[in-house]
C-alpha cells in the first residue's frame, strides 16, 4: 500500500513539474529557455524587474534550433550586462572551439546582444546565436574566415555594417522573415557565397553589401517581398526601375541591362570580372558610385543620350575599357569615374560638360589624346595625374581654373596649348614632374609673362599666326 501511495505521488508530482514548464530544457548546457506562454519551456516564475518579460515563440526554436554541440566554458566569453537591453552583450570570445553555441542566458539574464568586433577573426567554422540576440553590432564577424554558414536568429531585424565581411569560406547564410534592413559591406569579400536568399519584409539594402562576392550568381528574393525583385539571379528594386546588384560570378560576358531600368545603384557591377560588354538602356539617368568599378574584362561603353552624370569611381580600374562613347546631354563626370583604365587611349568629351571631377582620368597610363570641350569652366585635382603617354592638350578658352597635380606626373606631357590670351588661375603644383622642356603654346606671350618665361614650369611660346 506505501509503494502504491508513494508511486501515485510521483506521477502527480511528474504531471505537476511537466505542466508549470520545469523539466523542459531549463538552462542546462546555456540553451534556449524562454518561449511562448504554456510551452514546454515556460515557467509561472516572475523574472527579475529588469528581465525582458517577452517570450520566444516555439516556431523560433523550430526556425533556429539549439544544435547538440557541446557549449563552451562561459570563461570564454567576456560580456557586460546593457540595462536598455534587459540583458547581456558578448563583447569579445577568447576560446578556440571550431564550432561556437553562444549561450542563450547568463545569470537568469538573457544574451541580448553581439557587441562591435566580439567575434573578429576567430577561426570558428560554426557559430550559433540563439534566438534571445536581438541586436548584432558591427564588424560582430569581422573576417571569421573558417566560418562556413550562419542563420540569423528571428528577433533580429538588422544586419548591422560589415557584420561578415571577410569571412572568405561563408556558403550558407539564412534569414528569417524578421530582417529589415542589411547595412553597408555586410557581406563584403564573402568569395564562397554562390547564392543567397533575401527575406519577405527586407526594405533596404546598404552600399557595397555584396561586394568582392566573386562567386555569387545567384541572388533571390522571397515571393512575399514588396521592395525588391530578381530576375535571372539579378537583384533589382521592385519596379525594376534600378538595377541593385549584379552578382559578380556570373558566367555570362555580356548582358543588357532592362529597358525600363533608370539608375544603376552603387557598386552594382562592381569586380564582375567575366563581362566584356554590357548595354545601357536608353533611358537611364543615373550611374551610381563605383558601379561598374573593376570590370577587368569590359572592352567599350556607350553611355546613352539623357545621361547627365557618371558618378564617382564609376569606371574606375576597369582595366581592358579602350573607348568610350560620351552623350551630348553629360555634364558632369565624378572623382575618379575613370581613373587606372590603363587601356583607355583616347577620349573625346562632349560640349555639354561643364565639370570633370578630381582624378577623373588619373593614372590612365595609355591615354595619348584628349579633347576638352569649350563648356569646361576648370579641371580639378589631378585630373590627369600619372597619363604617363599624353604628349599634348589643348586648354580650351572656357577654362579660368586648372587645379592642384592636375597633370602631376604626365612625364611625357610637352606641349600645353591655350586658346585664351587671358592666362587662367594655376595652381602652382597644376603641371609638376611633367616634361623637363615642356611649352606653353599661347596666343599672347605677353599676357602670359613673355616669350621664353618660365609659367608655372611651362616655357612660354607664342603660337604660330
Amino acid at each position: 500500500m506505501r509503494r502504491f501511495i508513494m508511486l501515485v505521488l510521483a506521477v502527480g508530482l511528474l504531471f505537476l513539474f511537466t505542466a508549470c514548464g520545469l523539466l523542459g530544457n531549463g538552462n542546462e548546457g546555456g540553451g534556449d529557455n524562454i518561449t511562448e506562454p504554456g510551452g514546454e519551456n515556460s515557467s509561472t516564475e516572475t523574472p527579475p524587474s529588469d528581465t525582458p518579460t517577452s517570450v520566444l515563440p516555439s516556431t523560433q526554436d523550430e526556425y533556429n534550433p539549439r544544435p547538440s554541440w557541446p557549449e563552451p566554458p562561459l570563461s570564454d566569453f567576456e560580456y557586460s550586462f546593457v540595462a536598455e537591453l534587459g540583458g547581456y552583450e558578448i563583447t569579445a570570445y577568447t576560446g578556440n572551439w571550431s564550432s561556437v553555441l553562444i549561450p542563450a542566458i547568463i545569470d537568469e539574464h538573457i544574451v541580448a546582444a553581439i557587441g562591435e568586433r566580439a567575434f573578429e577573426k576567430n577561426d570558428m567554422t560554426d557559430v550559433y546565436i540563439p534566438n534571445s540576440v536581438t541586436l548584432i553590432s558591427e564588424h560582430a564577424f569581422y573576417e571569421c574566415q573558417n566560418l562556413t554558414s550562419v542563420t540569423i536568429p528571428y528577433n533580429i531585424a538588422s544586419i548591422a555594417d560589415g557584420t561578415f565581411a571577410g569571412c572568405v569560406n561563408l556558403t550558407s547564410i539564412t534569414f528569417s522573415d524578421s530582417l529589415i534592413s542589411i547595412g553597408d559591406v555586410a557581406f563584403f569579400r564573402c568569395s564562397s557565397l554562390t547564392s543567397i536568399t533575401l527575406p519577405d519584409n527586407l526594405t533596404s539594402i546598404g552600399d557595397g553589401v555584396f561586394t568582392w562576392c566573386t562567386s555569387l550568381v545567384d541572388i533571390n528574393v522571397s515571393p512575399g517581398n514588396v521592395h525588391f525583385m530578381s530576375e535571372g539571379g539579378v537583384l533589382y528594386n521592385i519596379d525594376q526601375s534600378a538595377i541593385v546588384q549584379y552578382p559578380a560570378g556570373k558566367a555570362e560576358d555580356s548582358f543588357s541591362i532592362p529597358d525600363n531600368v533608370k539608375m544603376i545603384g552603387r557598386s552594382a557591377f562592381r569586380d564582375a570580372g567575366k563581362l566584356s560588354g554590357i548595354r545601357l538602356p536608353a533611358g537611364l539617368a543615373d550611374i551610381g558610385e563605383r558601379a561598374f568599378a573593376s570590370c577587368t574584362s569590359l572592352t567599350s561603353i556607350s553611355l546613352p543620350d539623357g545621361l547627365a552624370s557618371i558618378g564617382d569611381w564609376a569606371f574606375t580600374s576597369c582595366t581592358s575599357l579602350t573607348s568610350v562613347s560620351f552623350p551630348n546631354s553629360l555634364i558632369s563626370i565624378g572623382d575618379g569615374a575613370f581613373a587606372s583604365c590603363t587601356s583607355l587611349t583616347s577620349v573625346s568629351l562632349p560640349n555639354s560638360l561643364i565639370s570633370i571631377g578630381e582624378m577623373a582620368f588619373a593614372s590612365c597610363t595609355s591615354l595619348t589624346s584628349v579633347s576638352l570641350p569649350d563648356s569646361i569652366i576648370s579641371i580639378g585635382k589631378r585630373v590627369f595625374s600619372y597619363c604617363s603617354r599624353l604628349a599634348s592638350i589643348t586648354i580650351p578658352n572656357s577654362v579660368n581654373a586648372i587645379g592642384e597635380g592636375t597633370f602631376y606626373e604626365a612625364t611625357n606631357l610637352r606641349d600645353v596649348y591655350f586658346v585664351s590670351s587671358t592666362p587662367p588661375s594655376v595652381d602652382p603644383a597644376a603641371f609638376y614632374a611633367i616634361s623637363s622642356d615642356a611649352r606653353a603654346i599661347v596666343p599672347n606671350a605677353a599676357a602670359y609673362g613673355g616669350e621664353g618665361a618660365n609659367w608655372h614650369g611651362l616655357i612660354v611660346t607664342q603660337a604660330e599666326g
